[in-house]
């Protein structure tokens, strides 16, 4: 009892990270069930505009109707780069003066496309209106995670420790000292033993307790308080996709695909505090220097989902397609580790420092990712190119949550998602000219803000990209750089209960951390036809 006591105060506690809300699954959810920006180079640089146009790699994944349009076998491969910049915006509710913006980055490589198609030919059904088809085996990265935050300011209203008080007050001392042999025990144990959470009596009956930031005689903090953090991302989603498309007529393309999902997200936050060197400390008093929480958390998993769609092209000059994809059934295991760092000055001006760790633990759950459907048109001008647009629907109050104990972690979740989170239309247009073997693609996506008007934040997602390519007989090359923007909120800390309207009530300052997030893709998209 006492580990899955422990395990449930970590999940509650793990996600609570956010602008929104304190137990946040459905923010990963939300994160796990959006797609970024993928494909060839072709598609990525026309803004993902597809649905419609057909005979590239990346209809395995999306519209396999498009398979219809391939007339040889083909394979191709897409390597990519991706840099990530953050600015973020640390707001603490100073009291005089602003905190400065702060900036990160980082830099991966990666696969954005990998596929072989496999032309059925035309020559043995010669003379009738079936035109044969073409399969496909392609993996696409459908989500990128590779992402640095920084933000730093200085607190003079409220600490972290303010937060462990919070969730520590109302168990005995006595309740968090488990026997060193148990693989989990509640993080409270670990902010008592770090002394990040302190009784403010030794009677062993006492459920209150104090920060030892703060003055025990005004309750004020000794001085403004420096917080800094680190919000490191990695990993990837990926879909394996097995696809068939049909051509009948030259007029009507149909296609079917199943995808076998992949999940790897690893997310490290690293937080510290520290009393300002120049704070007025009463002699004698005991009291907190600095401490660091580190707190990772991986997610891997894998899912199903399954495809279908056509593209009619009722004239030559022009192509209507639409798509749907399933839901993805995604089952998940979570591995998660914390530890703590603190240096306290006692009465005597020595310093003693604590180190606790809390032994990993892992929890699997399960996660449905909403269905997609997608329309699309384009208009050729004869051999000179074209354009396209896309609208797609994304149905995010459909996203479900399922744990084996029907937990009530996962029902709050649940009852978030379905009364807040948004049905959303997804925008895509692109342009092509063509100059001989020369192509040229310009592209644009928006993506809908799925918690719009839950708070201040404009979660929408805008991309701007734009490519080059080169046609030959038995072999292509596509460039393409795609530029995409979001903003994103994070909360190192939020407090449970709510402000009183006093003075010396702290709880109603959480701090928050804006951050505009751009990221630059280059792809290269190189292709044999045999």
């Amino acid at each position: 009892m006492k580990k899955l006591f422990g395990l449930l105060i970590y999940i509650v506690i793990a996600h609570s990270t956010t602008q929104v809300g304190a137990q946040s699954y459905y923010l990963d959810a939300l994160r796990f069930s959006q797609l970024g920006s993928n494909g060839s180079a072709r598609v990525q640089g026309l803004g993902g505009a597809y649905t419609a146009i057909g005979g590239d790699m990346s209809n395995v994944t999306a519209n396999p109707a498009g398979l219809g349009f391939f007339t040889k076998s083909e394979f191709s491969l897409s390597p990519g780069i991706s840099f990530a910049n953050a600015s973020s915006n640390y707001d603490t509710f100073r009291q005089t003066g602003q905190n400065p913006t702060t900036r990160d980055s980082k830099t991966a490589g990666v696969l954005n496309n990998l596929g072989l198609v496999f032309f059925a030919g035309k020559d043995a059904i010669e003379g009738g209106k079936w035109r044969g088809g073409s399969f496909g085996i392609s993996l696409m990265r459908t989500n990128n995670f590779q992402n640095n935050i920084a933000f730093e300011g200085i607190n003079d209203i409220t600490s972290k420790t303010d937060y462990y008080v919070d969730q520590t007050t109302g168990l005995r001392p006595a309740d968090l000292e488990f026997e060193p042999e148990d693989a989990i025990y509640p993080l409270q144990t670990a902010w008592y033993f770090a002394r990040l959470a302190n009784p403010i009596f030794s009677d062993p009956d006492n459920d209150e307790y104090e920060s030892y930031f703060r003055d025990p005689a005004t309750g004020g903090l000794l001085g403004g308080i420096t917080q800094r953090g680190n919000i490191s991302s990695r990993g990837s989603q990926s879909q394996v996709s097995f696809a068939y498309g049909g051509n009948y007529d030259d007029k009507f393309y149909f296609g079917v695909s199943a995808q076998l999902s992949s999940l790897n997200n690893t997310r490290r936050v690293t937080y510290f505090e520290q009393l300002d060197l120049n704070a007025t400390v009463p002699l004698g008093l005991v009291f907190l220097d600095s401490f660091t929480e580190t707190d990772e958390l991986t997610t891997r998993g894998t899912g199903l989902s399954l495809s279908a769609g056509f593209i009619y092209r009722p004239l030559d000059y022009v192509r209507i397609g639409a798509s749907i994809q399933s839901p993805t059934w995604y089952r998940l295991r979570e591995s998660f580790g914390v530890s703590y760092q603190s240096a306290v000055i006692n009465a005597d001006d020595s310093q003693t420092n604590y180190t606790e760790n809390l032994l990993p633990g892992s929890y699997n759950y399960n996660l449905t990712a909403p269905m997609r459907a997608s329309g699309g048109v384009a208009f050729f001008i004869g051999k000179f190119g074209f354009l396209s647009a896309d609208i797609e629907y994304v149905p995010y109050n459909s996203i479900r949550l399922r744990d084996d104990a029907n937990s009530g972690v996962i029902q709050e979740n649940n009852q978030f998602i379905q009364t807040r989170f948004k049905n959303v239309l997804n925008y895509k247009f692109g342009a092509e000219a063509r100059l001989d073997i020369l192509r040229v693609r310009g592209g644009f996506q928006y993506q809908g803000d799925a918690l719009a008007g839950v708070d201040n934040i404009d979660r929408s997602v805008s991309s701007f990209s734009g490519g080059l390519g080169v046609r030959l007989q038995d072999w292509y090359l596509d460039l393409a750089v795609v530029n995409t923007r979001f903003n994103s909120a994070y909360q190192p800390y939020q407090f449970d209960t709510k402000y009183n309207g006093q003075p010396s009530d702290y709880r109603g300052y959480s701090p928050t951390v804006t951050t505009k997030n751009q990221f630059w893709n280059g792809i290269v998209s190189i292709g044999f036809y045999f």
